[in-house]
């Protein structure tokens, strides 16, 4: 009968009364620091998820890898994206193929343009295990 009707009565989740500490709010705001200033020595790295790929859990699907991205409209690539002015700081130009590493693991892309202090990427190509 559910699938007739599309729903299973009586099933909705029970409602959850939520209480905001607000002691551990402001004892976890009191803890944080500030973030260094960005420079050509002190990158942040932003990974997000793609819009096709997620967070590569659907790498394994090449149609999905064929839709552009909305933003750059790359497919089936992933780049450095970094602005200008932090490309003049590290000598680079658009297309220059870098590398970031950060301990014993690295990425290689092309540069492309972004905002400043900051590298950005999603299409890294690597698996996600969600349970983790």
């Amino acid at each position: 009968k559910f699938l007739h009707d599309g729903f299973l009565p009586k099933s909705a989740a029970k409602p959850v009364e939520v209480k905001l500490n607000a002691a551990a709010v402001s004892q976890a705001i009191a803890g944080l620091k500030a973030s260094p200033a960005t420079g050509k020595d002190n990158l942040e790295v932003v990974f997000h998820r793609d819009y096709s790929v997620d967070d590569g859990r659907y790498n394994n699907n090449g149609w999905l890898q064929e839709m552009p991205d909305p933003i750059t409209k790359f497919t089936w690539d992933n780049a450095v994206l970094i602005s200008r002015k932090t490309a003049v700081e590290l000598g680079v130009q658009n297309t220059d193929v870098v590398e970031i590493r950060l301990g014993n693991r690295s990425i290689r892309g092309a540069t492309n343009g972004h905002q400043s202090g900051r590298y950005r990427s999603s299409r890294i190509g690597a698996r996600h295990d969600p349970r983790s």
